[in-house]
């Protein structure tokens, strides 16, 4: 158990909780320095202002958090008395996957990119459903991280039934459109040709690297995939990985403006309490 039950959490000292930070540079860790300081000077303020321990902890495994994927979808429900509603869909999907990152970026640019992309010219602009929406398929950031895609909508409380019913079928049924795929392909090869790695950034992106167990600036293989990629490659993404999945639905809105036993088709509706939020 990584979390400390709350009766253990209140006997803690304010001794015991300094000792729990402070503890910390007694592992081995890794330091990393971007400027203009030679090696040999930046590890003499180390040796100065940072002294370590002669013998460091190993320390603990990465611990890998499972992301649920329930059978079914199940709706999580909270009422709160408000004008708008806030929706979340999501559902965990493979490992991360080096080979998968070019697909995740077009399917990404393709479906959100935007003002441009398919979420924000259904849900707002077209059918009027959404003060703010945004859709990314995450990928991991380590090797052993399960992948995520997660959905956001804020509505108006009694459009809440039409923006969920809008949102999950584009998620499951990905509207087709060489268009708008030539434009999210053209703003990604843009993007490689002209953003360059900052030297504050190349450290954080090696470390990144190194995490997902991918060679070193993995950038000129996604980018020629990119290119040479087509929108079949964006559909059988979204078929293989996003399509009919059952998902996590979780609305904070208010009840009395939402048609519960519409929202009840899309699966089990479980009403939590400020308890259920707020456990400690």
């Amino acid at each position: 158990r990584r979390i400390i039950p709350n009766d253990k959490l209140q006997q803690l000292t304010k001794e015991e909780l300094h000792g729990l930070i402070s503890g910390l540079t007694g592992y081995e860790q890794t330091l990393s320095y971007t400027g203009s300081l030679s090696a040999d000077q930046v590890l003499k303020t180390l040796a100065d202002s940072y002294p370590l321990a002669e013998e460091l902890q190993t320390p603990p495994p990465y611990h890998v958090m499972d992301i649920r994927r329930p059978e079914q979808t199940e709706i999580y429900f909270f009422d709160k008395e408000m004008a708008q509603a806030q929706v979340r869909i999501e559902f965990g999907d493979v490992t991360y996957s080096e080979f998968l990152t070019p697909a995740v970026t077009l399917y990404n640019e393709y479906f959100y990119g935007g003002m441009a992309g398919i979420v924000f010219q259904e849900l707002r602009e077209a059918r009027a459903l959404a003060y703010r929406v945004g859709a990314l398929y995450f990928q991991g950031d380590r090797k052993a991280d399960q992948n995520l895609m997660v959905g956001v909508i804020g509505t108006q409380a009694d459009k809440t039934i039409d923006a969920v019913d809008a949102f999950v079928d584009l998620l499951d049924n990905l509207p087709v459109s060489p268009e708008r795929f030539a434009a999210a392909q053209h703003a990604l090869v843009s993007k490689y040709r002209t953003e360059r790695l900052g030297f504050r950034q190349v450290l954080g992106s090696v470390r990144q690297w190194e995490k997902q167990e991918v060679p070193i600036d993995p950038r000129s293989w996604r980018f020629g995939e990119i290119q040479k990629a087509d929108l079949d490659r964006v559909l059988q993404f979204h078929q293989e990985h996003i399509q009919n999945r059952p998902k996590l639905i979780s609305i904070v809105g208010d009840r009395n403006k939402i048609d519960m036993e519409s929202l009840a088709r899309h699966g089990k509706i479980v009403e939590l309490t400020i308890d259920d939020l707020f456990a400690f």
